[in-house]
């Protein structure tokens, strides 16, 4: 960085909006712009600098924040993509299903088959009603007395379908938790916000718990 700014100053005289990061006495790192140009006397001599420095540290954060806005934003596009793909296909097994149950008799070998079939949609059905519960957009605050062990693990199960085979999710959650009034789709963002900054930190194969 310094042979970068000397050799600027020395070719053009100033150096404008420099990225870079210096330490406070207490050898703490934070991030600042950089701004330099010389100061000449009446004889043209350089007679010293003009410094100005903005710390950067706020707006760093502010970007990490938006940063990570726009990962959960791509998850919940993702999911909602999924979920309609899924509608799609069980629109066509559900109905289809029943209808085979309703032309033989129960004892019926295909009727045994028929209902395994829409026990299958079914529970399909049910993973993309949490998808788009997940990925849907709140505007305003929808609280109720929910129960947090619920949310967590039907959070865990769309985040084990979504991140990749190298990422294994566990979980420790205790079984006596205290029902909660909140909004769980604020909940869920949370926990999805945390798996991702997880996920992010690891290199190859790893767990998140």
């Amino acid at each position: 960085h310094i042979k970068h700014i000397k050799r600027t100053l020395e070719e053009t005289g100033f150096v404008k909006d420099y990225e870079l990061e210096i330490y406070t006495v207490n050898n703490k790192k934070f991030p600042i712009i950089l701004s330099l140009s010389q100061i000449h006397d009446p004889h043209e001599k350089i007679a010293g600098l003009s410094v100005l420095i903005k710390d950067m540290t706020y707006i760093k954060k502010v970007q990490q924040q938006l940063l990570q806005a726009q990962k959960l934003e791509s998850i919940g596009m993702l999911a909602s993509g999924i979920a309609h793909e899924f509608n799609n296909i069980l629109t066509g097994i559900i109905p289809n299903a029943e209808l085979i149950k309703m032309t033989v008799p129960p004892n019926n070998q295909n009727h045994n088959r028929a209902n395994s079939i829409q026990k299958s949609a079914l529970r399909a059905a049910d993973i993309v009603k949490k998808l788009l519960s997940f990925s849907r957009d709140e505007k305003t605050d929808n609280e109720e007395i929910s129960n947090l062990i619920v949310i967590a693990n039907e959070t865990i199960d769309i985040l084990k379908k979504l991140f990749e085979k190298n990422i294994r999710i566990k979980t420790s959650i205790p079984s006596d938790l205290y029902h909660v009034k909140i909004d769980s789709t604020r909940l869920q963002q949370i926990i999805m916000n945390l798996s991702i900054n997880a996920k992010d930190a690891i290199t190859g194969f790893g767990d998140i718990t």
